[in-house]
């Protein structure tokens, strides 16, 4: 179960091999009226188009006879970065940046695209054992994702007023419902980024209005004054990325991505 409906295990008749089915009943508690629901299909169309390793695979999308939409998706075993957070707590530098990496690589092709998450955090983010690889990453649920190289770019998947995505890891210009792009997944990544090297969030949860707040107008405390396990180079790209004027973060993530191999080279990752 989550914020925007309910997913089974399945099973694929044709192929014999396991699926996933989520359905969505209703987002955010708002009907899903057919104004909704058509521009939600229409975004997660563009969204199943992106083919990436690190992104989980759409099959097939619509909406049931009672008027819920559902997804066929690529089942994956394995555990959320949230739930590694909450049994293994903090993370070394060299996993979190070997994790980060393949997030970018992932964004950066979705960006590419014209996709952009707006909804990036531990629990969207599935770490598999494949190819020996421990922590292979599959970004997930682009549910409240935007694309904005359509034709009709301005439309968007919610009311007006309406925050759309995760306050926790929202990026200032999401919560003011200014333009977004790629710098927006950015913003969020910097905050999965301080949660992985420190285990805690960069801000105290005190309710969502005191969120807000600190998202609009409070840098974090550095992480070298919390832990003397990161290095000053990775502290300094985790608050670029914090940074709350877009034009100060980095560009993309292809260059997020670039800067975190310089901190631990690939080959000790």
């Amino acid at each position: 179960h989550g914020g925007m409906g309910i997913v089974y295990r399945g099973q694929d008749l044709t192929m014999n091999s396991a699926i996933a089915v989520k359905l969505i009943r209703a987002i955010d508690g708002m009907p899903l009226d057919d104004d909704v629901a058509g521009r939600f299909l229409r975004e997660a169309k563009s969204t199943a188009r992106v083919r990436q390793e690190h992104i989980i695979e759409v099959f097939d999308l619509g909406r049931t006879d009672d008027g819920s939409l559902y997804f066929v998706m690529e089942f994956l075993e394995g555990e959320s970065l949230s739930a590694r957070l909450r049994r293994q707590g903090p993370m070394p530098p060299k996993q979190v940046v070997h994790i980060a990496r393949q997030i970018c690589d992932a964004l950066e092709v979705a960006h590419r695209a014209g996709v952009i998450h707006r909804d990036l955090k531990p629990a969207n983010i599935m770490l598999l054992s494949r190819a020996g690889d421990d922590d292979y990453v599959k970004v997930l649920d682009f549910g409240v994702a935007k694309s904005y190289a359509s034709e009709d770019q301005q439309i968007q998947l919610t009311h007006t007023g309406m925050l759309v995505g995760t306050v926790d890891y929202m990026a200032p210009e999401q919560i003011m419902s200014k333009e977004v792009d790629g710098r927006t997944d950015v913003y969020a990544l910097g905050i999965v980024l301080y949660r992985m090297l420190s285990g805690r969030a960069p801000f105290k949860d005190n309710g969502v209005p005191s969120l807000i707040h600190a998202h609009l107008n409070v840098m974090p405390k550095p992480l070298i004054e919390i832990t003397s396990s990161v290095p000053n180079d990775l502290d300094r790209i985790v608050l670029r990325c914090l940074a709350k004027n877009p034009e100060r973060r980095f560009e993309s993530m292809a260059e997020l991505g670039r800067a975190l191999a310089e901190t631990v080279p690939e080959e000790e990752t």
